[in-house]
């Protein structure tokens, strides 16, 4: 059988001429990469930066659109009077909550009180996470009396924020 003899498979390679080819060829690559990476890391960073903060305005962009396009859904049906009774139109959305701006409700769909109050105190806001319900709610103004918080899955918002389209 034949077994490959390593004095013969090197040739006339030796220990030496191996250590000079190292030492020469692979330490200054080694070292002018590490100097030049510190040199250039704030470039580096603020670029990444602008990356980063580019693609969080095309996501908080493509999520406005998105809770636009649901909000003006929702003043059609407030006005197409969808909201007196129990409708398919608003099956899309898990909890809608609709009351006069005194705070008397007009249509609940899965609105508990504890909700319905946290809701109601929301004076200024505009958006509302309930982390317990895994939900994103959005307040709408159909009119110049009345406030509706309909309420969207954040399943629904992930895939939203991975994809396309803006509806």
């Amino acid at each position: 059988m034949f077994q490959p003899n390593w004095k013969r498979f090197l040739g006339g390679l030796n220990f030496q001429f191996i250590a000079y080819f190292l030492l020469f060829a692979y330490i200054p690559l080694l070292s002018f990469s590490v100097i030049g990476y510190h040199l250039n890391k704030r470039l580096i960073r603020q670029v990444h930066e602008q990356n980063l903060e580019i693609l969080a305005q095309k996501t908080s962009k493509h999520l406005i659109d998105y809770i636009d396009a649901k909000r003006t859904k929702i003043r059609i049906l407030y006005k197409s009077d969808y909201f007196s009774s129990s409708s398919e139109e608003l099956n899309e959305f898990v909890s809608v909550a609709s009351f006069r701006l005194n705070g008397s409700p007009l249509y609940l769909k899965n609105v508990n009180d504890s909700l319905l109050n946290i809701l109601l105190n929301k004076k200024k806001a505009h958006l509302c996470v309930d982390l317990n319900r895994t939900q994103l709610f959005f307040k709408t103004i159909p009119d110049s009396n009345s406030i509706v918080w309909a309420s969207i899955p954040l399943q629904k918002i992930r895939r939203l924020l991975n994809s396309d389209d803006p509806h």
